[in-house]
């Protein structure tokens, strides 16, 4: 007895795990077809997105900043001790901290979230269609919206780009698939809340991934309900749809209006203008777009004959065709986009794959004995889909911007020589150098900056989407220490509205020098301007002391400021070189030191009543003395500081200097 008690208690302790096992292995036979074009799909993607590397949007390290700094228990924050909400993409920044938070470096976590989620978009599309086996035609069917997205390029290039898109794209994908699903069951299941409840969440996650992406819930609502169907009482399933994406996006407001005060993103103030103009600019982008897409538009609309001929199909069709229609029209209204490769259109390429897969598996039933005809037709469309997209100027930048890459060695080299001091950072670049620097950033764009985009210009709407904010006088009201306006190893001279308003005041060209960096093993150099009377990064100046960082003498490409082998900063001085630079000192016998290393620099001071030599100068009045240093007879060095002490002497004994006092001079008169 006690021995048939033990066989029965093992065996309903082993039979849970074989079931489990068993179940498992049902499902996979039976979705081994549709694994298989997914994983051909996945794999054609990957091959694909290669020929971008390695490309990452700038604006993709403004999202890994705010993910970065929650991880650190900082918030959703872009500076410490300010709240600005300066990304549209809520859900991918919580994806991208939570992803990092398991060690994961944040950089490949983002390429690889954005080659998942499109391995979603295919996954979505492969089982609505559904096949049963191998001999199944809608197999092809579902190769063909599958291989639609991995082929085009505006995929491969945003698989890797670090945005949000096609995390958006999965979300719609699958919530299409499930809406289809629902639409294809028993009448009395999708007529159930329950069934929608799913669809709901779907398009609900997509607005927090994007504000705009409750467009495509209300997009679907819309076809239920206007588009005669089989599906004839669809009140309840809008009401779910609709529902379920207004609670997700009254929490996010909620959310926003508690940490933020605010009711719409930063990133809406500083980009969104509702002028003819940007009409114009979107119907031009759409255009633009389109001409690269036409053949994957031409499968997609072959399924407009079962809209006119099929009331069973016409949902299928119009579902993911009417969400890209509409999100067309969204992006006329915006104004269009400046990223590379058409970053918007990635829904677009998304839904039209899935329409383009539909409208095959309806053919599939009519055609019979031609359908492996219209089958080689749509590969000849695939396959020119492929090569317009290869020769298409936008999609060709993703593979020749890499100017964000030059961020790396100048924002390490800032970060070890003032990252304890924290300086303020004025940047165009708000992505790659605040990321690399780690610096407090001010965003001279204003995607993250709380007074820019609630003081727009008058004419906004009229410049260059995403680059019309700027303020010259409210940046200098909050003396950043170092400013680098454009792209990294830009000329240093400005390129955006508030750059030049900043350049061209009388303050700004007192206060900062241009000080070219070179860093890096490729030897870039980096023209930044450092405010000279910054207690953290400036020139120190008292009545009877005068520190001058080395890197202050780094005017001009020919000595740039580097660091040396020990790791100090200094500029470097080659053969017979010089470097110059002013300073106020007041009357008095000054001695000198300078900390260089290298070979032996020469020193001299100039300037209305100095005399002296050497490391002693006399200044018979207070004046402004010009610092010339003079590389060594033979060799290199590098200096890291002039210091000036004024020596402890009777002044009254010093010989009086005739005439009016000298006032220092403004400016310093630099050379661009």
């Amino acid at each position: 007895m006690l021995a048939s008690t033990t066989a029965g208690d093992a065996q309903k302790q082993t039979a849970p795990p074989q079931r489990f096992a068993a179940t498992t292995l049902s499902w996979l036979r039976a979705a081994l077809p549709v694994l298989s074009v997914v994983a051909l799909g996945a794999a054609v993607l990957v091959v694909h997105s290669q020929r971008y590397m390695p490309f990452f949007a700038d604006d993709s390290f403004i999202s890994m900043r705010y993910a970065e700094r929650l991880l650190e228990g900082k918030g959703l924050t872009w500076n410490d001790g300010e709240r600005v909400e300066g990304y549209s993409n809520l859900l991918w920044v919580l994806a991208l901290a939570f992803v990092s938070a398991f060690g994961i470096d944040m950089l490949t976590a983002a390429r690889a979230l954005g080659v998942a989620c499109f391995v979603v978009c295919m996954g979505a599309i492969a089982f609505s269609c559904a096949p049963t086996s191998f001999r199944d035609r809608r197999l092809a069917a579902a190769a063909v919206g599958v291989l639609g997205i991995a082929l085009t390029g505006i995929v491969g290039v945003w698989s890797i780009g670090g945005l949000e898109h096609p995390l958006l794209a999965a979300l719609v994908s699958a919530g299409s698939a499930w809406t289809l699903h629902n639409l294809r069951s028993r009448p009395e299941a999708a007529l159930t809340a329950r069934a929608w409840v799913g669809p709901g969440v779907l398009f609900g996650l997509a607005g927090w991934t994007r504000p705009d992406g409750a467009l495509f819930a209300a997009t679907v609502a819309t076809t239920l309900v206007c588009v005669p169907s089989m599906f004839r009482r669809p009140a309840r399933a809008v009401a779910v749809l609709l529902g379920i994406t207004a609670a997700f996006g009254l929490a996010q407001l909620a959310f926003r209006l508690g940490y933020y005060g605010e009711w719409v993103p930063n990133t809406a103030r500083a980009k969104l203008a509702w002028t003819p103009q940007r009409l114009k600019e979107g119907w031009e982008h759409v255009l633009q777009g389109y001409a690269g897409l036409w053949p994957l538009v031409l499968i997609a609309t072959s399924g407009l004959w079962p809209v006119l001929r099929d009331a069973g199909a016409r949902l299928r069709v119009l579902v993911p065709l009417g969400g890209a229609v509409a999100w067309t029209m969204y992006l006329v209204v915006i104004g269009g986009d400046f990223f590379p490769a058409w970053r918007h259109f990635v829904p677009v390429v998304v839904l039209l794959a899935f329409a383009s897969a539909e409208a095959l598996s309806w053919w599939e039933q009519r055609l019979k004995a031609w359908f492996w005809g219209a089958v080689a037709l749509t590969a000849a469309c695939l396959a020119t889909l492929l090569g317009l997209q290869l020769a298409d100027p936008s999609v060709k930048q993703g593979i020749h911007e890499r100017w964000e890459w030059q961020a790396p060695p100048i924002g390490a080299l800032l970060r070890r020589q003032f990252g304890e001091k924290a300086p303020l950072f004025a940047v165009d670049s708000a992505g790659c150098l605040p990321w690399f620097s780690k610096l407090p950033a001010l965003d001279m764009l204003g995607l993250n900056d709380h007074y820019l985009a609630h003081h727009p210009p008058p004419d906004l709407g009229t410049r260059d989407l995403g680059h019309e904010l700027g303020d010259g006088a409210y940046v200098l009201s909050r003396q950043p220490d170092l400013v680098l306006f454009g792209i990294p190893s830009d000329h240093g001279r400005p390129k955006f509205r508030g750059g030049f308003e900043m350049f061209n005041t009388r303050t700004f060209r007192d206060a900062y020098d241009k000080v070219v960096f070179r860093a890096g093993s490729e030897g870039l150099l980096y023209r930044t301007w450092m405010r000279r009377p910054s207690p953290k990064v400036g020139i120190s100046h008292s009545e009877s002391r005068v520190s001058v960082p080395g890197y202050f003498f780094a005017a001009s490409d020919d000595t740039p400021a580097i660091e040396g082998a020990d790791g100090r900063l200094g500029v470097y001085v080659a053969q017979n070189r010089s470097v110059t630079q002013r300073v106020w000192l007041n009357r008095g016998i000054w001695h000198a030191e300078l900390e260089a290393s290298g070979a032996k620099v020469r020193l001299r001071l100039q300037g209305s009543g100095v005399s002296g030599r050497r490391s002693e100068w006399q200044i018979e009045a207070p004046t402004e003395v010009r610092i010339k240093i003079t590389g060594p007879e033979r060799g290199s060095a590098i200096v890291h500081r002039l210091v000036l002490e004024r020596m402890k002497t009777n002044v009254s004994r010093l010989p009086q200097h005739s005439g009016k006092s000298l006032r220092p001079t403004k400016g310093r008169g630099f050379d661009l």
